[in-house]
């Protein structure tokens, strides 16, 4: 679910948190949205440079996008407005993932990465209720679906035989 890719996906992911954040910052400096600490910290970083950001975003990997997260949680924690609207929003899309996960049968979800354990207290209680430990890393868990998968489709087509 998700994880197809940092340009079309990657929804809760520090990259889209990151990428997200430098935009509405480039908003509020355009004047399109209004500016708060949070907004003026990221373009203080580029030393309020346009086109030092836009340099940027020409080579930037979703790591690098990442690395303003502890920013963005930092103001979050302080209250500046986008900060929170940044959170909500990618605890937003994390609970709709983790909702489906859990409606098509999942026992439980885990969440991974660095922003696993500052999303946990974005969501709500709810959701939160769902929320178990890693057993073991990503890849695992990537090949045990796999071989779920095979065995639901040998399964299936000994069943039509």
């Amino acid at each position: 679910m998700s994880g197809y890719g940092a340009e079309v996906s990657d929804e809760a992911s520090g990259q889209r948190l990151g990428r997200t954040a430098i935009r509405r910052a480039l908003w509020a400096e355009d004047g399109r949205a209004a500016m708060s600490p949070l907004a003026a910290a990221i373009l203080a970083h580029f030393h309020d440079s346009v086109e030092e950001i836009i340099a940027f975003a020409t080579t930037a990997r979703p790591a690098d996008y990442a690395r303003f997260v502890p920013l963005i949680l930092e103001h979050a924690e302080k209250g500046d407005a986008l900060g929170l609207a940044l959170m909500s929003e990618s605890a937003a899309d994390a609970v709709r993932i983790i909702e489906r996960l859990i409606e098509i049968g999942a026992p439980s979800v885990c969440l991974i990465g660095g922003l696993a354990e500052p999303m946990t207290k974005w969501l709500p209680q709810s959701v939160r209720a769902h929320l178990s430990q890693p057993k073991s890393d990503a890849l695992d868990g990537a090949i045990l679906m796999a071989r779920r998968a095979v065995e639901a489709s040998s399964l299936a087509k000994e069943a039509r035989a």
